[in-house]
């Protein structure tokens, strides 16, 4: 039997929303943000562990809408100071299994087909994630001045939820912890990068957009009605 567990990462606060409270809890038409693709992992059916990691003091807050939705969740991890040591935190909860997906609670709107999609991906190629390519003109700026235009031909926007093999995961995760001078991890196939391993991409979503700004918040809402 295939096994695979799901991180959904929900310590961030919302500080470019203007929030001072953690972005999971956010209100989208009247319920936490988190719970939206809580409730999408929670359908797939193919997680045989589902692990959130909330900020510390608010597990219980996050305790009360899981009952409240009668969601799912086998684990709830307390998260550290930057997004790569809360996903640390959530992979080391985890007994071994062979495949993790690791998601960002602001991003809402994953889809069930995605999800899919990235499981079929990552049992040939132990490493993938969603992409969509870059359609707008990119420009490098200095001091307010456009320094140069950018080749958008092979650039691509990343999405979660990003897929590995717990194996490849865990040897990536050991050898950053061993950086003396750790890099800012931006994403987490960063880390799978940074180990020397290939990582394949598949089509992303273009609902599946991360809410960032209070933009971004006003259109979700507007999607939801």
């Amino acid at each position: 039997m295939i096994t695979s567990s799901v991180i959904l990462l929900s310590a961030g606060v919302g500080r470019r929303l203007k929030k001072n409270y953690p972005k999971g809890l956010l209100k989208l038409n009247n319920k936490p943000l988190f719970c939206y693709s809580l409730e999408t992992f929670n359908l797939s059916n193919i997680f045989t562990t589902t692990c959130i990691v909330v900020p510390r003091g608010y597990e219980d807050k996050f305790k009360k809408y899981i009952k409240k939705y009668q969601l799912h969740v086998d684990l709830i991890v307390t998260g550290g100071r930057y997004r790569v040591d809360s996903m640390i935190n959530g992979f080391c909860s985890l007994n071994n299994c062979d495949y993790v997906f690791i998601h960002d609670c602001a991003r809402p709107f994953v889809s069930r087909k995605l999800i899919l999609r990235l499981w079929e991906a990552v049992k040939k190629y132990k490493a993938v994630i969603p992409v969509r390519h870059i359609s707008f003109t990119v420009k490098k700026c200095l001091l307010g001045f456009v320094d140069s235009t950018i080749d958008r031909r092979d650039l691509y926007e990343v999405q979660t939820p990003q897929v590995f093999s717990y194996s490849i995961l865990k040897s990536a995760i050991e050898d950053y912890l061993t950086f003396k001078d750790k890099p800012v991890i931006c994403d987490d196939s960063f880390l799978v990068e940074l180990a020397g391993k290939r990582v394949k991409t598949v089509e992303g979503d273009v609902f599946n957009f991360k809410i960032t700004y209070p933009q971004d918040l006003e259109l979700a809402k507007k999607l939801i009605l």
